[in-house]
């Protein structure tokens, strides 16, 4: 009797072992790689001499002078920086 249930398990057990073996593949994966969006060439903040020349000592002419070359240095940078700063959101 106990043959005749040991063979029936002894045959399922067989079927369990003969597996193939598994199939190795290589894939490319694509995965975003992060990248800073402020470029390296991208100038200096200008130095703030104007903010210097506010003190009181300097002549109103060359206080209205200097300001006025800050002026056109920010806007020349801000010209540069906006358009990174709309790519970067």
């Amino acid at each position: 009797m106990k043959a005749l249930l040991l063979a029936p398990a002894l045959l399922l057990a067989a079927c369990a072992t003969n597996r193939a073996e598994p199939e190795i593949r290589t894939v490319e994966v694509q995965v975003p790689v992060a990248k800073a969006c402020v470029p390296a060439d991208l100038p200096a903040k200008p130095s703030a001499y104007a903010d210097d020349a506010l003190d009181g000592t300097t002549p109103p002419d060359e206080r209205y002078r200097l300001t006025a070359t800050a002026n056109q240095q920010r806007k020349a940078r801000l010209a540069r920086i906006e358009p990174v700063i709309a790519a970067c959101r």
